[in-house]
């Protein structure tokens, strides 16, 4: 790919303070084609790729395709994994942890993820465990997530320590308020927007981290808490938020835990 005349600071143009030749993006070029997702970003050029996730596909399949896709990669890349409308039954979690930049785990694109609905086009049916994440940054939306909250499963569970994680326009639907979260969020941040819950202990749970619920509610039987802060968490709440049969917010007594 060759732009003449274009210019950019800081990236090629092997000295002092030039910018990218038409040689420098074709070796720009070269480079993205040798990785295995063709994507790179050198200064403002940046490619995302899309990976579908099928309803053919097995879960074990599913999981192979996300293994695929290499976990590090240049700066400024994004992974999308989109999941075809319709009901996946999924047998164990689907792991997409370890992406060391922006990934996307999401259905239908078009709808609006800042819009509270229920009637997601891909619904992801999991007899046993969710969605796990890690990653540096990662955005999860336009997802129905069926999990077995019962057995104290979680609908989208971040791990301890990890990065920042948002989750616009969707819906956790758990078959117990025994147990489970629809959400548990233990990185360095998060963020809901949009969120419907139902059918679990917590609809969102934080742990020694800090997130914002905005705009959410709770669907049909309302989980036992909105809102549980632990470990010193903090949640901050903007606009309408899951009501909880008990309570909206609960507050653990360990470490200061504050939902305001």
């Amino acid at each position: 790919m060759t732009v003449p005349g274009i210019a950019l600071p800081g990236v090629g143009g092997g000295g002092g303070g030039g910018g990218t030749t038409d040689h420098d993006l074709l070796t720009n070029r070269d480079l993205a084609d040798q990785h295995p997702r063709g994507a790179i970003e050198s200064g403002w050029l940046a490619v995302n790729t899309t990976y579908d996730l099928l309803l053919t596909d097995t879960t074990i399949q599913k999981q192979a395709k996300i293994d695929a896709v290499p976990r590090s990669g240049f700066p400024g890349v994004i992974a999308i994994f989109q999941f075809e409308d319709g009901t996946h039954a999924e047998t164990a979690s689907l792991d997409f942890r370890g992406f060391a930049y922006k990934t996307y785990v999401q259905g239908n694109d078009s709808e609006d993820e800042f819009v509270n609905h229920t009637n997601q086009a891909a619904v992801l049916s999991f007899a046993a465990g969710g969605i796990l994440i890690d990653s540096y940054n990662t955005v999860v939306r336009n997802l129905k997530i069926v999990f077995d909250s019962a057995s104290g499963e979680n609908g989208i569970e971040q791990a301890s320590g990890s990065g920042y994680m948002a989750v616009n326009g969707c819906f956790t639907l758990g078959n117990s308020t025994a147990d489970g979260s629809g959400i548990k969020y233990a990185g360095v941040g998060g963020s809901s927007y949009a969120l419907e819950v139902s059918n679990s202990l917590n609809g969102q749970l934080a742990q020694e981290t800090m997130v914002l619920s905005r705009n959410c509610d709770d669907t049909d039987t309302p989980p036992v808490y909105g809102l549980t802060a632990n470990q010193g968490s903090k949640i901050s709440k903007m606009g309408p938020q899951a009501t909880g049969s008990t309570s909206n917010d609960n507050e653990g007594t360990t470490q200061g835990a504050r939902i305001i």
